[in-house]
């Protein structure tokens, strides 16, 4: 059979004149040439990827501190110099006559949690999207504490507000945590769940949704997670 098929070879090659034999080696030589472009792009985007999701790997969302606030209590907003974000809390500003900071007297029980992101890379992240985690109803708190970037191998601070029933005094928290690294690729990381790849989309890097018109894809991935249960906005 070998023999044959070597055989066979023979006379198909026998009839090439040179030129032809040229214009097969050349063909031969160029696809092989294409193939091993195609490989080596594969591989490149392939490490590139490996290595965006090491770095994101380090980035995590830790709960510091819960307070419970109850009503009518004045609290400063700027006093501890830590970036606040609420929704859905009404405060009431009132004039301190012996300090320079105006109060801000709740109207409704509030809880107060203090969030931290942790960017053990050596890489700079951009916008981080933080949100508290109501383990015990699996529920996510609609507020979102923005933090604008996280410098290489540091943390950084936020506190976010929410309303809250006056029952509720002690709840079992924690936080979860979109972020965009230094190319622009979104991750998401579940409380302690593992890092995994999300869709950018403007409603990430804003408290509330986006103010300018999404665009027709964002609205289609809008639409196809609330079909599965999910979030709109990642």
């Amino acid at each position: 059979m070998w023999d044959w098929l070597f055989h066979q070879v023979d006379v198909v090659l026998g009839l090439l004149t040179p030129e032809q034999w040229d214009a097969l080696r050349n063909t031969i030589t160029a696809v092989g040439g294409l193939i091993a472009l195609f490989i080596g792009v594969s591989t490149y985007r392939r490490n590139v990827k490996l290595k965006r999701e090491e770095q994101a790997r380090l980035v995590y969302a830790t709960l510091n501190s819960v307070k419970y606030v109850e009503e009518g209590v004045a609290i400063h907003l700027h006093a501890s110099g830590i970036p606040h974000s609420f929704r859905g809390i009404t405060l009431e500003t009132k004039r301190n006559q012996f300090s320079k900071l105006d109060d801000e007297l709740t109207t409704t029980p509030i809880l107060i949690a203090n969030l931290v992101v942790h960017n053990g890379s050596k890489e700079l992240i951009g916008v981080s999207n933080l949100q508290l985690v109501n383990l015990d109803r699996s529920f996510i708190y609609p507020v979102r504490g923005i933090v604008p970037f996280v410098s290489p191998e540091s943390y950084m601070t936020i506190e976010v507000m929410t309303p809250r029933s006056s029952e509720e005094t002690s709840l079992r928290l924690g936080a979860t945590i979109a972020f965009s690294d230094a190319s622009g690729q979104w991750w998401r990381r579940h409380l302690t769940q593992p890092v995994r790849a999300i869709h950018a989309d403007p409603g990430n890097e804003m408290a509330v949704a986006a103010l300018d018109k999404p665009s027709g894809r964002i609205l289609l991935r809008r639409w196809a997670r609330k079909v599965k249960g999910q979030p709109e906005i990642p």
